[in-house]
This record gives C-alpha cells, sequence and structure tokens, in this order.
C-alpha cells in the first residue's frame, strides 16, 4: 500500500518542479519512478531495509533519499519546500482536473488567477477565451472541469479501497470472537470511485474489535468513536469506518449496508406490505418479533425476491427484475478466460512478453492479446513497424511452445484527429487483434470527437475501441461525445467496446453497458495492463459489467480460444 502512496508523492513533487520550471529531465526522472513504484509487485518497505532502492530502474541517490524520508517520517522535508514556493492558493488550481503546472502558471501570470473562485469569475466573464493559446473550447473545458470537481472532489479509486479494506481485514480477522467481516457500502457494488470505506464485522467481543480497529497503525486519527462503530482516517487519508453487529444480526445488516437508499427503501416497502415493521437497522413482524436471517438470500426470499447481487443493488428496476424472474445471469470472474489488452517491455510496459504470458496461465487464461503502442505515441516508446514485425516473430515462437495458451498478435493504435489511424492497413489485416483508442487532441466538439470514434469504427481492421469515455477518475473529464450515436455505430460495424479495468479509468459506465446490452454491441473486460501485478484489475472491470446487467454472452473475454478467433475473423 506505502508504494502507491509514495509513486502519488513523487508525482506531486515532479507537477511541482515543472511549475517551477525545473530541470525538465528531474521531472521527467520522478514521473518514470512514480510509475515504476506504482507497478511494483515487490514490498517497497521490504527492499528499503534491504538497501535495494537504487536497483530500481530509475532510482538514484537523490529520489531514493525522498523516498527514504516519506517511508520514515510519512512526508518528504522536499516536498514541502517545493510547495513553499509555490503561491499558497496556487495550489487550488492545480487540484482541477485537466489544468496542468502550464496552464495554471498561464492563468495565474496573465489575469492573476490564484483561486477556483476567481477562475469562475474569468469563465463567467469571458476573460479565458482572449488568452494565447486558449478559445472558446477551451473555457468549456474549465466549466467541465469545475463541475467535476466539485462532484468528485475527495473520491479514492475502487481498488486502492479494496485493497485498504483487505489489508485492515486481514489484521482485524485475527481478533478473538471475529466471525465475519467484510467491505459493504458502495465499494461493495464496485462503484469506480468512493468517498469512504465501510467496513461490517460480526463479533462477539465488538469492545474489543473497535479497539484494535483504532489502534490499527495505518491509524492517523480516530474521528468519532460509538458503541457499535468507529471512524477512523487513515495515514493513506482514507475515511474508513467500522460497524460491529452480533452474529445474528449479520444478514439484514449485510443488505442494509450494501444497498443505495432506493434499493433500501423499496425493500422497506416490500416489508411493510407484509405487515412488517422497519427500525433502526432491524426489522419486526406483524406479531413485533424481531426477524433473525441465516443469509443474504434469505432476506431477499423473504420479501419473495430473487437474490439480487451486490453490484445491482441501486433501485434501477433490480426489484421488479427479482419479482419477475428478469435477473441477469450476471458474468462471474471465473469465466473470463483471458485479457485483451496488455502491454509490455516492447513500449511502456514493465514486463516481457514472456513474464505477462506466464502470469496469464498462472490466472488460469486461455489466451492473452499483446496491444503494445505503435510509433505515433512517442511518449509511451511507441513500436516502429521493424519492431512490431520482430515482436510478431517474437509471439509466434512463444506459441509453438504453448500447449493451452495463445498468445494474439495486437496493437493499440492511435484515432487521429480525422478519425484515420496511425498505422497502415496493410499490416492491421496482418494482426489478430487491433485496438483503437484516442491519445491526444482529444478537446474538440462534441460532434467532431463523435465524428472521429465512428470514423475509426468504420475502418474494417478495427476491433475494440478502448476506453471509449476517455475518463480518468478525478483527472480528466470525459470526452464530450453522443455515447448512443456511438453505441449505434459500433452495432453495425460489429466492433467491440472496451470495459477497461486501469485503476484509474473504469470509465465506461453501467449505463452505457446497459446500452449495449440492448442494442446486442459486444464488450471486452480489459485491463490494460502494463505490469504483471496490474492484471489483477480484471476483477473491477467484471465488477462494472456485473452492474451493467451484462452476461457472459455479451463479453467476448469469456469465449473460448477459438469462438473468440473465429469472432474476430468474422
Amino acid at each position: 500500500m506505502k508504494h502507491l502512496t509514495i509513486a502519488w508523492k513523487l508525482r506531486e513533487i515532479a507537477d511541482l518542479l515543472e511549475f517551477l520550471n525545473e530541470n525538465p529531465f528531474k521531472v521527467r526522472a520522478y514521473r518514470k519512478v512514480a510509475r515504476r513504484l506504482e507497478h511494483l509487485t515487490e514490498d517497497l518497505e521490504q527492499i528499503y531495509k534491504e538497501g535495494r532502492l537504487t536497483e530500481i530502474v530509475g532510482i538514484g541517490k537523490s529520489i531514493a533519499q525522498r523516498i527514504e524520508e516519506i517511508l520514515i517520517y510519512g512526508d518528504s522535508p522536499y516536498l514541502k519546500e517545493l510547495k513553499s514556493r509555490v503561491p499558497e492558493e496556487l495550489a487550488e488550481l492545480l487540484e482541477i482536473p485537466g489544468v496542468g503546472p502550464k496552464m495554471a502558471s498561464k492563468l495565474h501570470d496573465m489575469l492573476g488567477i490564484s483561486t477556483v473562485t476567481e477562475l469562475e469569475a474569468a469563465l463567467q466573464a469571458h476573460k479565458i477565451r482572449e488568452l494565447p493559446g486558449m478559445n472558446n473550447k477551451t473555457e468549456a473545458n474549465l466549466i467541465r472541469s469545475l463541475r467535476l470537481l466539485r462532484t468528485g472532489s475527495g473520491k479514492i479509486f475502487l481498488r486502492f479501497a479494496f485493497f485498504i479494506g483487505r489489508d485492515i481485514i486481514a489484521r482485524l480477522e485475527r481478533v478473538k470472537g471475529v466471525k465475519q467481516l467484510e467491505i459493504v457500502g458502495s465499494a461493495r457494488r464496485y462503484k469506480e470511485s468512493i468517498s469512504n470505506l465501510n467496513l461490517l464485522a460480526a463479533a462477539e467481543d465488538g469492545e474489543e474489535l473497535l479497539r484494535v480497529f483504532t489502534n490499527l497503525t495505518n491509524c492517523q486519527k480516530v474521528i468519532k468513536r460509538k458503541e457499535n462503530s468507529a471512524l477512523i482516517l487513515t495515514q493513506d487519508g482514507v475515511f474508513v469506518e467500522l460497524f460491529v453487529v452480533e452474529p445474528e444480526d449479520y444478514p439484514l445488516r449485510l443488505v442494509m449496508t450494501t444497498g443505495s437508499k432506493a434499493h433500501l427503501k423499496q425493500l422497506e416497502r416490500l416489508a411493510e406490505r407484509r405487515g412488517w415493521r422497519t427500525e433502526y437497522n432491524y426489522w419486526f413482524d406483524e406479531t413485533g418479533k424481531r426477524l433473525i436471517f441465516e443469509s443474504e438470500e434469505e432476506v431477499y426470499e423473504s420479501l419473495g425476491l430473487k437474490y439480487i447481487i451486490p453490484e445491482l443493488r441501486e433501485g434501477e428496476g433490480e426489484i421488479e427484475a427479482a419479482m419477475e424472474g428478469r435477473l441477469p445471469r450476471s458474468v462471474r470472474l471465473d469465466q473470463i478466460k483471458g485479457d485483451l489488452h496488455i502491454h509490455t517491455r516492447w513500449s511502456d510496459g514493465v514486463n516481457t512478453i514472456e513474464e505477462m504470458a506466464k502470469e496469464g496461465q498462472a490466472l488460469g487464461y486461455k489466451y492473452m492479446a499483446i496491444c503494445d503502442h505503435f510509433r505515433s505515441l512517442k511518449v509511451a516508446n511507441g513500436l516502429s513497424i521493424s519492431m512490431l514485425m520482430e515482436q510478431m516473430k517474437a509471439i509466434d515462437e512463444l506459441n509453438a511452445q504453448f500447449t493451452d495458451f495463445y498468445l494474439l498478435k495486437g496493437i493499440e493504435v492511435d484515432i487521429l484527429k480525422d478519425g484515420q489511424l496511425d498505422f497502415p492497413d496493410e499490416l492491421l489485416a496482418q494482426l489478430d487483434l487491433v485496438v483503437a483508442s484516442i491519445h491526444s487532441e482529444f478537446r474538440g466538439s462534441k460532434e467532431e470527437l463523435t465524428n472521429r470514434l465512428i470514423a475509426a469504427m468504420e475502418n474494417p481492421h478495427v476491433d475494440i475501441i478502448a476506453y471509449p469515455t476517455g475518463r480518468l477518475i478525478n483527472q480528466q473529464n470525459p470526452y464530450m461525445i453522443d455515447m448512443e450515436r456511438v453505441l449505434r455505430a459500433a452495432k453495425e460495424t460489429g466492433t467491440v467496446m472496451e470495459v477497461n479495468a486501469s485503476l484509474d479509468r473504469l470509465d465506461f459506465y453501467d449505463k452505457y453497458l446497459k446500452i449495449c446490452k440492448t442494442l446486442g454491441v459486444k464488450v471486452a473486460i480489459n485491463t490494460d495492463a502494463h505490469s504483471i501485478k496490474q492484471l489483477g484489475y480484471m476483477e473491477y472491470g467484471v465488477g462494472m459489467v456485473r452492474r451493467g446487467w451484462l452476461e457472459d454472452i455479451d463479453v467476448i473475454n469469456t469465449y473460448s480460444r477459438d469462438q473468440l478467433l473465429a469472432f474476430l475473423k468474422r
């Protein structure tokens, strides 16, 4: 967990160095190391204790010192010193998604803007469009970014929440008398980002469990403590609340702490129709007797409902579907037979093809698609045509060694501003799989961006559109596109839409997945992994697809190898 915290602090150092016009090589060095740490598979503290920090590619004595400071003291004096050199209120601008150091400097130097409030005033007066290099589209994007800041501030990535939650659970499960312990709330429903983390425990000695919880080494501060719950702030800046109940109350409370308000309201209405009374998370029958359930399934069965999986408990038609027997046979993680979008050391990945393939086999996969970047994406060390040909040969040689596993030869190509691809068609035809995505020039009009995506889908060689909305959680707004029009085009062209399970993506929302289901558009759940560790992100993509009511027939990487290859050649 600390390697992620330190990676974020190193990125913050890099941003501040760039803002202060420091050596660009220094800026890139910090960003590269931050990225290395995000992919780290070993325990960073153990590496430090063994004196091996400088063995990590890119870490010299200076950056090693910063990491050591953070590991020991929880912060870096160097980071504090950099922050002191930036106008205090200017830090607000850098918190706005899409506002980097260069734009913040221009806004500050040319308009005297140093706060969000001042930026809002300038936007209302249409002053931004008058600045060099900016226009009315810049203003529109900033307005959307401010809206995202207000609604998304304080959100944490789903995977990070699970990382922290599972670490805490592993520690608390050792406490005597703990019977059950689980992550609940919106995280259990696999919302792509959450405000705080909730845990539910069944324990014989709740007092002791809460004492251990509030004294965890990762606890920075105890915010509140009640008889049956406690809220803490972790060293990572995440609020975690633990609720403790008697073992017999656990099934009902699990239902009550998982569903959305709308879902729970509907359950309460059904209970009231039976003459039951709901009060303080307890249910009482018509005689006043408190109802005890053996499982969540029994709770739903008592109301005349089929069991509803956590991901569907949003109050968006699942109650009616459960009554009428229309619930989907939701796709499961164990049905995923491969990952169709991964990167290797050939471009900007960390691991070799062999290492990624070995991990894929360990996960039980039958196939994986190597989709390194092409040359136009220079920041990602994109492949030249000659390098791609070499890689294809290397993949053929590896496939000759496998018996029950197959590597697809793929590429991730960039969708250019006019909708064309940065790759010749005659070479695309030689590949098993083509993933297309937008990496730049994504601030066009809604019509321009929509037409751009559709033009790419009309290329007969394009199989998958990666991260269709372009959203980066708390960092970048979705593209301004007409998604329904895009999905209709996907149906016509047979193009697959990607559910990107990457840490900060999860951008293809459940509402779009439901449209895919209606139209018959297929999806692929991919991790976009740049390291073997990131292959484990698949769980979060599956969670998103389950939220979208999709089944295995809707997801192409639940297909067998032969079915998949036949589908791609159709």
